[in-house]
């Protein structure tokens, strides 16, 4: 999981890289001021801890879990106020920041990295690293966990233990806390919710403190950091690590020659086998200019890099006492040189700000700068009040003016000029008069390439990520990236006005300022579409009615998933009136657009004081407003978070009250209202405003959720391991609003969750939902994973799992015994991005008020996939269908047919050879069953059918001679026999043998007979004093081929010789005879019809006989 940046102001927590430039006192600074050409010591001593004094910041939150505010990981703390003026790399302080990081800067800056010495960011005038490595706040171990008690046992390490401290991990209880410990276990203030052996957990342990010793003006300040972490992403790598040290600065008897930085290592321990690198050193204003330390702890040697690190690990660590040691350069004497001056710029735009600076300047202690400016070729040079430093940043130029810089050194008080700099100005920009209005299709050149929307506009700053432009014309301001684009690209025409908030830092801002003359009387309207789709990024509107003296805030606008009609009215009549659009970055998401902004007088005056006046019930609401003049009726827009004016539900009201009904409790909503004053004579729209419907409760069935908003009505968002008996913390997750399976294509919105690191319990959680008393309720919904960031199908990790969980105290707690649906690796769904996997559970048993939860974890393994899960379109509903009987097994005859009812009134159905009517016919045997569908619920039925096949014979055979002749049949299904022999006579076993008491010809007929009817066949039988049939062998005598069509051959191979042969048809009918005169004979069969016959063969020997198929 990308670690995300934070740092803090003012009490307040902020994203990554918010600028604290009016948070530090500079009183000198110059760039050729060198941290290189301080000397450095060595030596050992005594780490004394500080008790007292402040705490900037204790850790209060283990890791994984919480903001990175608790977790003191990748955070910055300013303003921290010194106690007195500190002289650092040519600059004198009175403030500085800490990072969680293991070091502290000077002046302003973003940079809250691990790599102070050598990050590329311009950031601060100067940084002290003691221990620049990615430290965080909690400490962590292994122990062996056993469910039910609360003491761990085998604790890897418990130097860093805290009595009362947070602990956290999969076999913990939530909100657990440590009791007490010994050197190798730990007591928690509640019993662990699972048994382990060598599981990973964490606790809060690291603090950062300052305070101040000694007296003026020898004082010392120290900066402590006790007990830090390393920030361990994986449970395979725990962070068993507990470091102390400190930063100190010293007061030099006051004099800045004399002010020392010293980092002084405390007893610490790193119990795992991870290796690190340390950055310990200073850096100047950038990393081109440092002194670091580098080869061991003991015997460290100068940096040959920026990069130069020493190694951090279990067998590399600084002793107790250790103390690195840097001495500034020695203090300026007699008249300094004044150096070069020089300006980034020979013309200014306006709103544009450009850089002052200086070379060659003599930059010792003791020396100050003060930049002058005067009115270009007048001569008149006065100080500009803050401008104290070598490099200074002009904000506000009007006008061409002379620059220089006078340098003094302290020692002495002589002073020197430097060189005049003449920066000239561009040209103002022409006030629009009203009616205005602005496309945002063509923007024009100015300092910069496509830089302003009209001639009437300021766009500031020109150039950079923070700097607006035409949506697809990034890349004339230097964008870092055109990512972050929003669709559609515009509310009317083909482009739009587009801050870059995607690689914008956060909190940085961007302006475009129209120049207009707002003189006309009446009230103004300010009106445009925005768009803002993703993040937490702001458009403010602002308003200058003394040329930009001072400004008025009209209104703050934020998230708008689509294009969204934004309003503000001014009274003013200022004929130098600038309208600011301020883009505040939130440094991600997507950008924010502006289109088609219109600034007009009206004939008829927009409503204003929008209310919602009355109480807000679960499913309506009575909203207000003011009015100026006399409207003939108003027309109002309204729906849920993202509804923009376009495509609104409408409701016209004839006084100044409505109400709305037929609204979703929980729901959040805007509306906008306008003025009708006659045909065609409309208002601008009112709006939005906001308001929030109650949840009711105990929601009914059917419930529905298509989590097109987030967080959805009456939902809320928790953390917690689910246990036997889990009770549930906090209101954030990871849980967030997306495209089903990323599909931004079907527009459909879901909710989504990126599990990726360790430590992720996260819930969503439903209002409270009345299953009813019958225990018949069902669940059903949506539900994908795919690769982070992509449609692409993916499984989830090893041991992460996604459960639908139902609380029978209404999320008091929760249980894994109350799981209804769990997804894991092994059973993830194939995905289909037009709907998904569809999931229907039965909550059988389950009555009354319940509340469902949807619960992802990561597990305690570390996947490398980076996969998202999404959940969609949750249908909670009674399952009323009546139950279907097919029938029980049956069985039938042959050549019948059965037909099957399913009788479920208003479902759908599916038979298993997807049919979907209500019968089926039934013709052969088999397993068939049956789905009834209705309201999200399913009732099924399945019967065996079994069809009983007809008897029948495709041969009768003979063997033997005279008098005694076996019969036998070739027949299937047969349960009985009927012979008669052709002489009168009968048998009804399968198998019989006749004997005949006289030569003749003889029809032989078998009858075989089953419950489903019976089979005939008859065979012609000969009988001579000489025996009957077969007195050849079978294999000596063939006839082929059989079955045959018009010709077989007779071939015969023993010592009998043939002599005629008789065609007998199946009703004992010679149809054919033939002289048979040598061993080989061809019969033609052209005359016969198709069917079965017997060839009864003469012999000298006897008679033979063989059945013959003839095909057509």
């Amino acid at each position: 999981m990308k670690k995300v940046l934070f740092s803090l102001s003012g009490g307040r927590i902020l994203k990554a890289t918010a600028l604290f430039a009016s948070l530090f006192l500079l009183a000198l600074q110059s760039t050729g001021q060198l941290v290189s050409n301080y000397s450095f010591s060595q030596s050992s001593g005594t780490y004394t801890p500080i008790t007292g004094g402040t705490v900037v910041v204790s850790n209060s939150e283990p890791y994984p879990g919480g903001d990175d505010s608790a977790a003191m990981d990748d955070f910055i703390y300013h303003p921290i106020t010194l106690p007195f003026s500190f002289y650092f790399n040519g600059g004198t302080y009175t403030q500085a920041t800490i990072c969680t990081n293991g070091w502290i800067a000077f002046g302003s800056g973003t940079f809250l990295g691990s790599t102070p010495i050598s990050g590329s960011d311009p950031d601060f005038s100067g940084i002290i690293a003691a221990l620049g490595v990615d430290l965080m706040g909690p400490s962590g171990a292994t122990g062996t966990f056993t469910n039910g008690s609360a003491t761990i046992t085998n604790v890897s390490n418990t130097t860093s233990c805290v009595a009362g401290a947070k602990i956290q991990g999969n076999d913990v209880p939530a909100g657990a806390t440590i009791s007490s410990f010994t050197a190798n276990t730990i007591t928690m203030s509640a019993a662990a919710t699972s048994s382990g052996t060598g599981d990973f957990f964490s606790f809060t342990s690291g603090e950062i403190r300052t305070a101040t010793t000694g007296t003026s003006p020898n004082r010392t300040f120290i900066i402590q950091f006790k007990n830090m972490g390393i920030y361990a992403n994986s449970s395979t790598a725990p962070n068993n690590v507990g470091l102390n040290f400190q930063i100190q600065l010293s007061e030099g008897g006051g004099n800045t020659a004399n002010q020392t930085v010293s980092v002084v290592y405390g007893s610490s321990f790193i119990s795992n086998s991870s290796t690190r690198t340390a950055q310990v050193g200073l850096r100047g204003a950038s990393s081109s200019d440092y002194n670091n330390r580098t080869s061991t702890w003991a015997l460290s040697t100068a940096g040959g890099s920026n990069n130069s690190t020493i190694s951090l690990s279990s067998s590399s660590i600084p002793v107790s006492g250790l103390t690195y040691t840097w001495n500034p350069p020695p203090a300026c004497n007699g008249t300094p040189a004044a150096g070069t001056a020089s300006a980034n710029t020979a013309t200014a735009c306006i709103g544009s700000p450009f850089t002052l600076s200086t070379a060659g300047a003599t930059a010792t202690p003791g020396i100050v700068f003060q930049w002058q400016s005067s009115p270009t070729g007048a001569g008149t040079f006065t100080d500009i009040t803050g401008a104290n430093t070598a490099n200074y940043t002009v904000t506000n130029q009007t006008a061409a003016t002379d620059y220089r810089l006078k340098v003094t050194c302290t020692n002495g008080g002589a002073s020197v000029n430097s060189n005049t700099v003449t920066v000239a100005q561009s040209a103002p920009p022409t006030v629009a008069t009203l009616p205005y209005y602005q496309s945002f299709e063509s923007w024009t050149t100015s300092c910069y390439t496509n830089q302003l929307p009209g001639n009437s506009w300021i766009v500031s700053p020109g150039t950079g990520d923070n700097s607006w432009r035409r949506d697809d014309q990034g890349s004339s301001a230097n964008w870092s990236s055109t990512a972050g684009d929003y669709t559609p690209a515009s509310k009317y025409g083909a482009h739009s006005a587009r801050f870059h908030s995607f690689n914008t830092p956060a909190l940085d801002s961007g302006t475009m300022d129209l120049y207009i003359n707002l003189s006309p009387a009446g009230t103004k309207e300010i009106s445009f579409y925005y768009i803002n789709q993703d993040g937490d990024d702001s458009l403010v509107v602002s308003l200058s009615t003394n040329g930009g003296s001072s400004w008025t805030n009209l209104g703050t606008l934020k998230a708008a998933v689509d294009w969204t009609y934004a309003l503000f009215a001014t009274t003013s009549t200022s004929a130098n009136a600038i309208i600011r659009f301020k883009g505040v970055s939130d440094y991600g998401g997507t950008d924010i657009g502006m289109d088609s902004l219109t600034v007009r007088v009206p004939t008829c005056v927009a409503p204003n004081t929008l209310t919602a006046t009355s109480a807000v019930t679960g499913s309506s609401a009575t909203l207000g407003w003011t009015q100026t003049g006399t409207p003939a009726q108003w027309q109002i827009a309204y729906g849920t978070n993202g509804f923009f004016v376009g495509t609104p539900v409408m409701q016209y009201a004839s006084s100044t009250t409505a109400t709305l009904s037929n609204l979703s409790p929980g729901a959040s909503y805007y509306y906008y209202v306008r003025a009708i004053c006659g045909s065609g004579d409309t208002s601008s729209w009112a709006g939005p405003y906001y308001f929030t419907m109650n949840c009711p409760t105990a929601a009914t069935l059917p419930y529905i959720q298509t989590f097109d908003n987030y967080l959805p009505g009456c939902w809320t968002e928790a953390q917690g391991y689910l246990g036997t008996g889990t009770t549930l913390s906090g209101n954030y997750t990871a849980w967030y609003p997306s495209y089903y399976l990323n599909d931004v294509s079907v527009n459909n919105p879901a909710v989504d969750i990126n599990l990726y690191s360790t430590g992720t319990n996260d819930w969503l959680i439903s209002p409270s939902i009345d299953l009813g008393s019958g225990g018949n309720a069902v669940i059903s919904f949506n539900f994908g994973v795919v690769e982070y960031a992509d449609i692409i199908p993916a499984q989830l990790g090893s041991d992460d799992s996604v459960a639908i969980v139902v609380s029978t105290n209404n999320g008091a707690t929760w249980s894994k015994a109350n799981i209804v649906k769990l997804f894991t690796a092994a059973n993830t769904p194939v995905n289909n991005t037009t709907g998904g996997a569809r999931f229907t559970v039965p909550l059988t048993g389950y009555t009354g008020v319940v509340k469902i939860g949807i619960y992802a974890t990561e597990g305690a393994i570390n996947d490398p996939a980076d996969n998202e899960i999404f959940v969609d379109s949750l249908l909670i509903t009674s399952c009323n269908l009546s139950a279907i009987h097919l029938g029980n097994d049956t069985s039938f005859c042959q050549g019948n047919i059965m037909t099957l009812f399913a009788n479920a009134p208003g479902a759908t159905y599916h038979w298993n050879n997807n049919s979907t009517g209500d019968t089926l016919l039934v013709n052969a045997t088999g397993i068939y069953y049956v789905t009834a569908s209705a309201q999200g619920c399913a009732v099924s039925d399945t019967i065996t059918i079994t069809v009983d096949p007809l008897p029948t014979i495709t041969a009768i055979n003979t063997s033997g001679s005279s008098p005694a002749i076996s019969f036998t049949a070739n027949v299937q299904n047969a349960t009985s026999y009927a012979w008669t022999f052709g002489d009168n006579t009968s048998a009804t076993t399968a198998s019989p043998t006749h004997t005949y008491t006289a030569n003749g010809t003889y029809t032989v007929q078998l009858i075989a007979t089953n419950d489903c009817g019976s089979d005939t066949l008859t065979k012609t039988l000969t009988i001579s004093g000489l025996g009957v049939s077969n007195v050849i062998a079978e294999k000596d005598l063939n006839i082929y081929p059989n079955p045959a069509n018009n010709v077989v051959t007779i071939e015969n191979s023993s010592t009998a010789q043939l002599q005629t042969l008789s065609v007998i048809n199946n009703v004992g009918m010679v149809v054919a005879q033939q002289q048979l005169n040598s061993k080989k004979e061809l019969v033609k069969l052209s005359s016969l019809a198709a069917g079965i016959y017997t060839f009864l063969i003469q012999t000298d020997k006897g008679f033979v006989t063989r059945k013959i198929v003839v095909i057509r």
